[in-house]
């Protein structure tokens, strides 16, 4: 396992507010239904959360051959690819909100 950070920058068409809460606050009924290639199911496990809280996401995945990499750092050609997947997700819930302009206006 590999945990860490990275930052990037993007331009979306929608506003930030809307974006917001198609990609936080409502992944769990967006992704799915967006996506349903990657994500078959999410659900929130706690939607009384505080201000100013964290909120978590798991993903299980089953594979027979997975190996940690310890403490070893992501290369730039390695993150491309989650990048990428994540830019790809944004973009995703902008087309979706460019379609219906009344989504979270």
């Amino acid at each position: 396992m590999v945990s860490g950070s990275c930052t990037d920058e993007a331009t979306f068409n929608v506003s930030a507010a809307r974006l917001w809460k198609g990609v936080v606050c409502e992944p769990h009924i967006l992704y799915p239904k967006l996506l349903p290639d990657i994500f078959s199911k999410a659900e929130r496990a706690n939607s009384n959360m505080p201000l100013g809280s964290f909120n978590k996401n798991k993903i299980e995945v089953f594979d027979e051959e997975y190996e940690t990499l310890g403490d070893k750092h992501l290369t730039e050609e390695e993150l491309k690819p989650i990048r990428d997947g994540s830019i790809g997700v944004l973009k995703a819930v902008e087309g979706y909100l460019l379609a219906d302009p009344d989504v979270y206006a």
